[in-house]
């Protein structure tokens, strides 16, 4: 059972991916807040929830890593749509750097927009969740390496914060789950030709991503907590690691 009418929080909800979270929800029946950086994303979003009629919808254009606004961010939400049940971690980037080209502030800024800003918005939201979901969007990258030592390392480290955080809140009745997309089509620069995929090349879509989201936060995963769901067509089984022969875009899974 998938229950409507609950108050969802998509952070990297205007693009790709996270675009494709917040429709599912908002298809649903729930109440919508997307989270970006993007403004234009962010308008495009809204004129998109006007033309089908979603009068849940709202956009917020923010940087999660500004962590001084997040109280701000969920009085806004709260205000609009009421406390928030759902949260959707799904901002991310990587700095597309080799080991060597990385500079302090490249390493900065993936750390502080894929750990930091989610950690302590998660933490801010689940002190007044009694009962609720959150979700993160980790990688395939979090166990294989990819040739962007920042962003592979950061979502090594959001696989464990998502059992950090699965142990410490299931007292509070919170499940924290994550999902680990291979290479998805996101309307971006997937390669024409990904031979490593068992399941097909390329064949990842965004909505493949966006079902699985919408079932782990759903009363149907109800006995689920501390999980990864990888959604990569198989890629995962094969004794497959990064080639640049491949021309895998780096990162795959950004929003």
């Amino acid at each position: 059972m998938i229950r409507k009418n609950r108050s969802v929080l998509v952070t990297g909800g205007a693009n790709g991916i996270g675009l494709a979270i917040a429709k599912a929800f908002l298809k649903n029946g729930d109440a919508v807040t997307i989270l970006d950086v993007d403004k234009n994303g962010c308008k495009k979003f809204r004129k998109w929830a006007v033309n089908n009629d979603h009068k849940k919808a709202m956009a917020i254009v923010a940087d999660i890593t500004e962590i001084i606004t997040h109280r701000q961010i969920i009085d806004q939400i709260e205000k609009a749509h009421g406390p928030i049940e759902v949260l959707i971690n799904h901002t991310g980037i990587g700095s597309s750097k080799s080991l060597f080209e990385t500079e302090p502030d490249d390493f900065d800024s993936v750390l502080n927009t894929n750990i930091r800003g989610p950690f302590f918005l998660s933490q801010a939201i689940a002190k007044n969740m009694r009962r609720g979901n959150i979700v993160f969007t980790t990688s395939v990258h979090q166990d294989k390496p990819l040739g962007d030592a920042t962003y592979a390392m950061s979502k090594a480290a959001l696989k464990m914060l998502i059992l950090e955080f699965a142990l410490s809140m299931a007292d509070k009745n919170i499940r924290v789950n994550g999902v680990a997309p291979g290479a998805i089509r996101n309307n971006r620069n997937v390669p024409a030709k990904f031979t490593s995929v068992p399941l097909g090349e390329c064949r990842g879509r965004t909505k493949d991503i966006a079902n699985a989201v919408l079932f782990l936060s759903s009363d149907n995963a109800s006995y689920i907590t501390g999980e990864i769901i990888t959604i990569d067509g198989g890629l995962s089984l094969v004794n497959w690691v990064f080639q640049k022969t491949e021309q895998i875009p780096l990162p795959i899974t950004i929003n």
